[in-house]
């Protein structure tokens, strides 16, 4: 039965995954998912990334968001690959790989709730999610506290890196482009088909006592111009971190 009106203990008698719910946009998952997890664990979750504008609420999303909400479940795709650009194939190749890495983790780690978004644990490595609704202007830093680590044990942080499209900026790239860019012009959308702006992802070491008090993130877009340093998300943004136990290599 499509939008999870079979999502329940009876039908996992069947089936070991159940479709949580036609809805596939993923803010709305945020809700949806989050209300699973209180009775299901994530391996009988189906999660997919489909096409936006939203079929639901014709909200469009980011293509990594989308994916870094899926991962918190059974990942899919539901998408026309005959219509996605080619850094978008990139992006989802770079998805598809990372939740083949970490996919034991994601589907039967420990999960936990948090302030930011969820998480998830096998006692070596935890994945935590950070996702965002409306920005908001000026915002400020960002905390992220991880549950569950020894606090005497050293870990090393690190972000999945995202793609920024070029396009996004649209009217604003006027203020950093050597020259000027016409934000509905032929060169833009041909650029926004295959470039990215570079983002330096996350990268420290820090206790497990230092990261259940939280540490501070890199600093949101502020209005201030693009910057490496910065995570440029908009309205619906994400990140997801990787903790791994240093030496559990």
């Amino acid at each position: 039965s499509s939008g999870g009106n079979r999502f329940d203990l009876g039908m996992l008698c069947f089936s070991p995954q159940i479709w949580a719910s036609d809805n596939t946009d993923p803010i709305e998952r945020l809700t949806i998912q989050n209300g699973i997890s209180y009775l299901y664990p994530q391996s009988t979750v189906g999660a997919h990334v489909s096409a936006a504008p939203h079929a639901q609420t014709l909200r469009s999303t980011p293509l990594n968001t989308r994916g870094n909400v899926a991962f918190f479940g059974c990942l899919g795709y539901e998408l026309d690959l005959r219509t996605l650009l080619p850094v978008e194939i990139k992006e989802i190749q770079g998805q598809i790989a990372f939740y083949k890495r970490y996919r034991e983790v994601f589907q039967f780690g420990t999960f936990r709730r948090t302030e930011l978004g969820w998480q998830v644990s096998d006692g070596r490595v935890t994945l935590a999610g950070v996702f965002h609704r409306l920005v908001e202007a000026a915002p400020g830093y960002e905390r992220l506290r991880v549950k569950g680590l020894n606090p005497e044990t050293d870990y090393r942080v690190t972000s999945l890196a995202q793609a920024i499209r070029v396009g996004q900026f649209g009217g604003l790239l006027k203020h950093v482009a050597p020259v000027s860019v016409n934000p509905n012009g032929a060169l833009l959308r041909i650029a926004d088909r295959y470039l990215t702006l570079p983002e330096n992802p996350e990268a420290l070491t820090a206790s497990g006592a230092a990261l259940a008090a939280g540490i501070v993130l890199s600093p949101l877009f502020r209005g201030t111009g693009y910057a490496p340093d910065q995570r440029t998300r908009g309205d619906f943004g994400s990140d997801v971190y990787v903790v791994e136990e240093i030496g559990s290599e």
